[in-house]
């Protein structure tokens, strides 16, 4: 990235794109609190490739559940919730006929201003479009997206199609018939259809949600398209009168694959689709939130915990309306007491920022005032969706028992969730060849904590943010999608394993990680939720050879070399705001972009405008972003100026640790340990302090 302060200068996914055109000149919103549906399809497990655990999945059925039990928190029950589903109590089987049967019984039934869920975990592929049908020359690549149901079968050469798969036009052509009825329609899409040239790490615990089109007996299948596959029907598209809103969320973009893994992060984690967990957490931390909030809570998320890819893929016509047709009003966070033979527990955990340590405030019910605390309970074991706790401690007299609570007591939050911030780094399996030796002897000479740097050492199979791997005479730096690149744009960072460099290298590296990775998630935890932020910013990206165009916070956009960055600002608030604007490149680096040069005055006085600019330099390509970081002036107070954490993409940053440790206090609302003393902190969206972050796809 070069810094010029004063520069005068996919495609989308695959299933969709052409419904979605089609709903550009859409009609107003469906009204909220409307009749409600929701379809849930997982298929984990597959007939066809029985005896080979390669292509079987755990994790749908897990999703599934998950849904079903955040659904059934907003309302969704009895026949408005379908689910479809191998290994889930209660659900019919996924096949091809149930699916399509369910889709076309939902347009039957619907009516205008519904709220429609329509949710797919499982394998996705490609197979051959047939150029004598509509749907097969509307292909420009020449090939179908498919989803595979349980009962999917091989490629059939006399039909010319695999057997019982779900094209993308079959797919169209039922949530065309949705909207045309007037329902609002979300739909969520946790599978892939891409290929890539990445290898995989041996003994790792995350699968890929995508089969290999050879794999299903397809002719002539590549392995690695050279190009994005093309949607299909993009000619056939019409905009139909009366129809209703759509929003949709794809797991990755139309050249990436989607993981599944065990989560929540630590041990005894489900294995679960990355995409859905993440998307649930974001659910459950925002309640309220519009379909651009929720995605922005989502690549928040990724941010915090280190991951580049996939990229998540949000589009629709109505992306500014309340999820699911709720309400925009905050929501009180808080749960009534349950108890069992476990002990005393709440049905809410991991997911709603509820973990292990967090202290909760009992209430004797729902309604009651802050002043009426009957006391705190301390979470002591939590899950995803349910957190058991300890009995409550007295606040200012004797504690209750718990056999004399009143019945209709409840737990309820009144912090930030809390929100570690530690790096977890998964070691290599020890070896007894030189390299491993080398290795081990690096990792021992850190000490466990370089630079007052907070690492946790797990194992491969438990939640990290970074994996270390030997291989090729190397030591591989693995982001959590546990893959790595070996050469080309986009290369995995790696370390030559020289005895006398590699424990100073190694400590740098971590170093940046740890701060970048814990910049990622204070901006995380402190997203603008105010209606009337304090700044305005206007983002755009400009091609070397083409029209400019704007970038939003919830959207991942292309740039490459000498594509111009620029954000024009306002400050709207009614006092002067201190401004810090740093880039995070995919090596970890953190460039300076505002003030310039480091020092000048960062001020922005109320109503003032001020215009930021960089030129993107390709040198590191992956997923990169653009930091604001806005403090409001206090009266007399000094300037908020975080330039102290820029750091180059090697080495060591100096004055990087204290300028962290300003930042968490700042938003921790003047909390005295810094993240290396603590580890995690109660980090809520702070009245003073604004942080947004825009996403750039470098390739």
């Amino acid at each position: 990235m070069r810094c010029c302060r004063r520069d005068p200068t996919c495609r989308l996914p695959l299933l969709l794109l052409a419904w979605l055109a089609a709903l550009l000149l859409l009609a107003p919103l469906a009204s909220a609190r409307a009749g409600q549906h929701a379809l849930l399809v997982g298929v984990s497990r597959y007939a066809v490739f029985a005896g080979d655990e390669r292509w079987q999945l755990a994790g749908p059925a897990n999703d599934v559940q998950l849904m079903r039990e955040l659904l059934a928190r907003r309302g969704f029950a009895g026949t408005a919730l379908r689910v479809l589903a191998d290994g889930v109590p209660g659900a019919d089987a996924p096949t091809r006929d149930a699916i399509l049967g369910a889709l076309d019984g939902l347009a039957a039934r619907v009516a205008p201003g519904d709220q429609v869920l329509l949710y797919f975990a499982g394998h996705g592929s490609q197979m051959p479009a047939d150029p004598q049908t509509p749907q097969g020359r509307a292909e420009s690549d020449g090939l179908h997206e498919i989803f595979l149901p349980a009962d999917v079968g091989r490629w059939n050469p006399a039909t010319r199609r695999v057997d019982r798969a779900i094209a993308d036009h079959e797919l169209v052509e039922r949530l065309d018939a949705l909207t045309g009825r007037g329902a609002f329609v979300f739909a969520v899409f946790d599978t892939c259809h891409s290929a890539t040239s990445l290898r995989a790490v041996p003994g790792a615990a995350t699968r890929w949600r995508r089969v290999d089109p050879a794999v299903l007996g397809i002719p002539g299948a590549r392995s690695t398209p050279a190009a994005p596959a093309l949607p299909g029907l993009v000619r056939m598209a019409t905009a139909k009168a009366g129809t209703g809103g759509f929003v949709a969320f794809y797991a990755a973009q139309t050249t990436e694959l989607t993981p599944e893994m065990p989560l929540p992060a630590g041990p005894g984690g489900t294995v679960h689709g990355l995409f859905t967990y993440t998307l649930a957490e974001a659910l459950s931390a925002a309640p309220s939130a519009s379909y651009r909030q929720l995605a922005q809570h989502v690549l928040a998320r990724y941010a915090a915990q280190n991951l580049t890819l996939p990229t998540p893929l949000f589009t629709g016509t109505a992306l500014d309306a309340p999820v699911l047709g709720g309400a925009t009003a905050a929501a009180l966070r808080q749960w009534p007491l349950q108890h069992s033979a476990e002990g005393l527990h709440i049905d809410a955990g991991r997911l709603d920022g509820v973990d292990v340590g967090a202290e909760l405030d009992l209430l004797p019910d729902p309604l009651a005032a802050p002043g009426t605390r009957l006391g705190r309970v301390r979470v002591v074991r939590a899950a995803a969706t349910r957190a058991w706790l300890s009995p409550p401690e007295a606040a200012g007299a004797s504690a209750p028992e718990l056999e004399r609570l009143p019945p209709q007591a409840v737990a309820r939050r009144t912090g930030a969730p809390r929100i570690a911030l530690q790096l977890r780094v998964a070691a290599p399996p020890r070896a007894g060849d030189a390299d491993g030796h080398a290795v081990q002897r690096a990792i021992d000479a850190l000490g466990g904590r370089p630079a007052g740097l907070d690492i946790a050492w797990v194992r491969p199979d438990e939640a990290h943010d970074l994996s270390l791997q030997v291989a090729l005479g190397r030591l591989w730096l693995l982001p959590p999608s546990t893959q790595w690149q070996t050469e080309g744009s986009g290369a995995t960072p790696s370390l030559a394993i020289d005895q006398t460099t590699l424990p100073l290298q190694l400590q740098a590296q971590l170093e940046r990680l740890g701060r970048s990775l814990n910049l990622l998630r204070i901006a995380a935890a402190t997203q603008v939720t105010a209606a009337e932020p304090m700044l305005q910013p206007q983002a755009s990206l400009t091609p070397v050879q083409g029209p400019a165009r704007s970038l939003d916070e919830w959207h991942t956009a292309d740039a490459r070399e000498g594509d111009l960055l620029a954000i024009e600002l306002r400050n709207a608030g009614r006092r002067a705001v201190d401004l810090t604007a740093l880039y995070v490149d995919a090596d970890h680096g953190i460039t300076l972009l505002y003030p310039l040069p480091a020092g000048a005055s960062n001020r922005i006085e109320a109503g003032d405008r001020e215009r930021i600019a960089a030129r993107i330099d390709a040198t590191t390509r992956g997923l990169e972003r653009l930091l604001l970081i806005a403090v409001e002036a206090q009266p007399q107070g000094e300037r908020s100026d975080f330039s102290a954490l820029a750091q180059p993409r090697l080495g060591e940053a100096r004055g990087a640790g204290d300028a962290m440790a300003r930042l968490v206090r700042l938003a921790t609302q003047g909390a005295a340990a810094g993240p290396a003393a603590r580890g995690s902190g109660d980090l809520p969206a702070t009245e003073g302090l604004e942080l947004r972050v825009y996403n750039l796809q470098v390739r």
